[in-house]
C-alpha cells in the first residue's frame, strides 16, 4: 500500500516521498552515519499503520520525532482505524489508536482521511476526534453538528463530479423478467429461501435481539447472492 501511495503521488502531484520503514533507517544510517536522525533526511514521508503498531519501530521513530514539530503535518489516511471500536463510555483503545494518539500531537497540524462512515457509536467518534483536535473535542462528550462542520470537509460523488468531473452517474433501470415456469430455478430457490427465512425467524423468536440479528444478516447475504447468480449463491451456501 505505501509503494503504491508513492506511486500515486508522484505521479498525480509530481511530489516525492521516502517509506519510512526499517529499510530506510538502515540505508540512511550506512549513508549518513548511525547517529542520524531519519526525520531530517527528507521532507515527506509514508509510514504504514503496521509499523505503527510494532513497539521495536515505533519507540525509536517518537524519540526521533521528538514532543512537538513546528510547521509540520500529518495526514492520517483511514482515519476511522484509529477510533476505537466499542461503543462503550471507556472504551479500550486498539494498538493503532494509542499509536495515533501518541503521534499525532508531535504535529502542528492533522489531517484524518476516511471514505468509511463511523461505527455509529458517539463514544468512537468523540475519541477519535479529540485525536485531531484535542482543544475542540473530549472523549465520552457527543459531538454537536456546528462543532464538526469547522472541522469536517466531506465530498461525496456528486460533489466532485461538479468539482472534476469524470465520474459517471449511476442509474438504476428494472429490467422485469416475466414468464419463467413455477419450478425455475430462480424462482424455486427464492421461494425455499424465504422459507428458510421464516422458519428461523419462528426458531430464534425467543433469543436475544443480537442472535436475531446475526441470523437475518446472514439470510441478506444469501439473499443477495442468490439476485447475483445461482452460482454465486451456491459457493456462498
Amino acid at each position: 500500500m505505501s509503494l503504491q501511495w508513492r506511486k500515486e503521488l508522484e505521479n498525480r502531484f509530481g511530489l516525492l516521498f521516502e517509506i519510512l520503514d526499517k529499510d530506510y533507517v538502515q540505508r540512511v544510517r550506512r549513508e549518513r552515519g548511525f547517529g542520524v536522525n531519519p526525520w531530517n533526511t527528507h521532507s515527506r514521508f509514508l509510514i504504514s499503520h503496521r509499523l505503527l503498531i510494532d513497539e521495536a519501530y515505533k519507540g525509536p521513530l517518537m524519540d526521533w520525532l521528538g514532543d512537538f514539530r513546528p510547521g509540520s503535518l500529518l495526514i492520517l489516511d483511514e482515519a476511522h482505524h484509529a477510533a476505537p471500536s466499542s461503543g462503550q463510555r471507556y472504551a479500550i483503545d486498539s494498538h493503532i489508536t494509542r499509536a495515533v494518539r501518541d503521534l499525532s500531537p508531535r504535529f502542528e497540524h492533522r489531517l484524518f482521511l476516511s471514505a468509511t462512515p463511523h461505527n455509529g457509536h458517539s463514544n468512537s467518534f468523540s475519541a477519535l476526534l479529540e485525536i485531531l483536535d484535542p482543544q475542540r473535542f473530549c472523549r465520552g462528550v457527543k459531538v454537536g453538528k456546528r462543532m464538526l462542520e469547522d472541522v469536517m470537509v466531506r465530498r461525496l460523488k456528486d460533489d466532485l463530479r461538479q468539482i472534476v468531473g469524470g465520474f459517471p452517474k449511476r442509474e438504476v433501470v428494472q429490467i422485469t423478467i416475466d414468464g419463467l415456469p413455477d419450478d425455475a430455478p430462480e424462482l424455486r430457490l427464492t421461494a425455499l429461501l424465504d422459507q428458510c427465512r421464516r422458519l428461523r425467524e419462528q426458531r430464534l423468536a425467543a433469543e436475544s435481539r443480537r442472535t436475531q440479528t446475526a441470523s437475518g444478516l446472514l439470510i441478506c447475504g444469501l439473499q443477495q447472492r442468490l439476485f447475483s447468480s445461482i452460482e454465486a449463491f451456491a459457493r456462498t451456501l
